[in-house]
C-alpha cells in the first residue's frame, strides 16, 4: 500500500503504538510534523477537527474509544474539543474503527 496522510483519533489516556498502525494502515508511519499537519488538516497539532479536515484524510479511529457514549473531538484548537457521540464520529469521519494504541 502507498504512503499517504492519515488522521489517527486516540483517547488521550493512550498513545498510538506504530506497529499496530502499520498493521491497520498497511504501511510503515511516520508522524507528521507541525507543518504538514497544518497544511493537511488546516489545524494546529492538537487542534485537529477529524470531521472538518481541510483536505479529505482517511480517518482511524482506536476502538478504545468506543467504551465512551460520548467522545470530546478536537475542534480546531488544542483547547477546544466538542462533545460527539462515538457512533456519529465514525459516520461524519467515514473512519475505520481499529486497535492502534496501548497502555
Amino acid at each position: 500500500k502507498k504512503e499517504q496522510a492519515v488522521v489517527v483519533v486516540t483517547c488521550g489516556d493512550l498513545k498510538v503504538d506504530t506497529k499496530k498502525l502499520k498493521k491497520a494502515v498497511g504501511f510503515k508511519p511516520k508522524f507528521a510534523s507541525s507543518t504538514e499537519v497544518k497544511a493537511l488538516t488546516g489545524f494546529s497539532p492538537g487542534g485537529v477537527c477529524p470531521f472538518a479536515l481541510l483536505k479529505p484524510l482517511p480517518v482511524f479511529l482506536d476502538i478504545s474509544m468506543k467504551r465512551f457514549p460520548v467522545v470530546y473531538a478536537a475542534a480546531g484548537t488544542p483547547n477546544s474539543a466538542v462533545p460527539i457521540e462515538f457512533s456519529r464520529l465514525v459516520t461524519l469521519t467515514n473512519g475505520q474503527i481499529c486497535n492502534v494504541c496501548s497502555a
